[in-house]
């Protein structure tokens, strides 16, 4: 191939991937919405085929350095494309949001000054509408009067009229019985569900389901959301990072509830179900969410 027809080839195959990139581009204000990704991601493939295509001539070529430099820059408006879900998250969350028995689950803790040791406080189940099924405050074994909750600012001294876990395990049990649970962290629920069973020599509560904050951070890449309100190991600050990007700040702690936290994570389902991109307008609050400060 002469050097008129490698010149030829090379500005075929750049204006095919140089178009591609301007209908993405073109794309990018309105995209919301699952069809719409679908289609994006489509596009996506057929691009970055194009452009394969291009970088392998290029070099192959050892084309000149002016055409490096201008396959350098469409490169850099192909990184600077919006970040868009992927469509198998979007799918996985409007399937997880059609179960029936959909349970949200939360739990508020009291730290023990003396020890460090962890009491549930509060536990809280919400149903996929929003509806509380359960919501009860525990009055804690060995109260600290002086030592205020990790979470929820609840005082040790404001739960000594709160019933104890013997009085409403059998309600918690009910309400978790053949349900889907999901939560921020579901181990972490799990561990603190079993430490209070068996203080109490109870039924451990088996919990069948999800955390979701994992499928989270893949959903909303890093540095799609504040990293000052995201701190490593601690699920509820990275809950809080989260709903803030979705247009739903959760209060700040110590004030920060359970039902807080609960009506968060599921305001982030919804907006993940429904496509939600980093440059969408925030979710409107479904009916129903409620929160301690109503």
């Amino acid at each position: 191939m002469n050097a008129n027809e490698s010149v030829d080839r090379y500005s075929e195959y750049f204006a095919d991937a140089n178009a591609m990139l301007e209908a993405l581009e073109g794309q990018q204000a309105a995209l919301t919405g699952t069809e719409a990704i679908r289609a994006w991601w489509a596009s996506v493939e057929v691009c970055e085929d194009r452009f394969s295509r291009l970088k392998s001539y290029v070099f192959r070529r050892r084309m000149p350095a002016g055409y490096r430099e201008a396959l350098r820059e469409l490169e850099q408006r192909r990184v600077r494309l919006p970040w868009i879900p992927r469509i198998e998250l979007v799918a996985w969350m409007q399937n997880l949001r059609e179960f029936p028995n959909l349970v949200v689950l939360e739990v508020d803790c009291y730290h023990r000054a003396r020890d460090g040791s962890v009491e549930i406080t509060r536990i809280l189940a919400m149903d996929g509408a929003g509806d509380v099924l359960l919501d009860q405050r525990l009055r804690p074994a060995q109260a600290d009067t002086n030592q205020a909750s990790c979470y929820g600012g609840l005082a040790a001294d404001g739960l000594v009229n709160a019933l104890t876990a013997p009085q409403i395990w059998p309600a918690l049990l009910a309400a978790l019985a053949g349900k889907y649970v999901v939560a921020a962290d579901v181990e972490s629920c799990q561990i603190q569900l079993m430490l209070t069973a068996k203080r109490h020599r109870l039924a451990v509560p088996a919990l069948v389901g999800q955390s979701i904050l994992p499928l989270c951070r893949a959903y909303f890449p890093a540095g799609r959301c504040d990293e000052r309100d995201s701190r490593q190991g601690d699920s509820s600050q990275d809950l809080a990072a989260l709903c803030a990007r979705i247009g739903f700040p959760l209060p700040a702690h110590p004030i920060q509830t359970a039902l807080d936290r609960a009506s968060g994570l599921l305001l982030l389902l919804q907006a993940m179900s429904e496509g939600f991109p980093y440059h969408a307008p925030p979710v409107n609050s479904p009916e129903g969410l409620k929160s301690d400060s109503d």
